[in-house]
């Protein structure tokens, strides 16, 4: 949003350009754009199958479209009291770019850990499939 709105007003001299440290809905934002960028060049072979077929897509899973339009797993938890990120992950394709930058930041975030830990750590948040041979 921040870009969108700097550019659409780098000439205008009644608007001053944001700058400055990102916010935290700005990371988030951005996060999800990518997130359903991935997912819809993996996943969906056009705009409209997100919609009808997001269930179908991975019958195993219970997969679902959230609030956000964010392909997540469904499954037993959805009745526990954990947050939604921990009930429901988010379906990332495992041969994705982001997928492996992803699997780095966790790398390097948090220190250098293990194979088990580093996929115990992005499985709070993210559902890859195959993800140990990323790891």
């Amino acid at each position: 949003n921040r870009w969108r709105y700097n550019t659409k007003h780098v000439g205008c001299c009644c608007c001053k350009m944001l700058t400055g440290q990102l916010s935290l809905t700005e990371i988030n934002l951005a996060t999800i754009t990518c997130i359903k960028a991935v997912q819809r060049h993996h996943f969906f072979e056009n705009r409209a199958q997100t919609d009808q077929n997001a269930a179908a897509m991975f019958p195993n899973l219970s997969s679902y479209l959230d609030a956000d339009g964010v392909l997540r797993v469904g499954g037993r938890l959805a009745l526990s009291d954990l947050s939604q990120n921990r009930k429901h992950p988010v379906l990332l394709p495992n041969n994705a770019h982001l997928t492996l930058l992803l699997v780095d930041h966790y790398h390097r975030v948090f220190l250098h850990p293990g194979p088990s830990q580093l996929q115990a750590l992005i499985q709070l948040r993210y559902w890859i499939p195959s993800l140990r041979r990323l790891v």
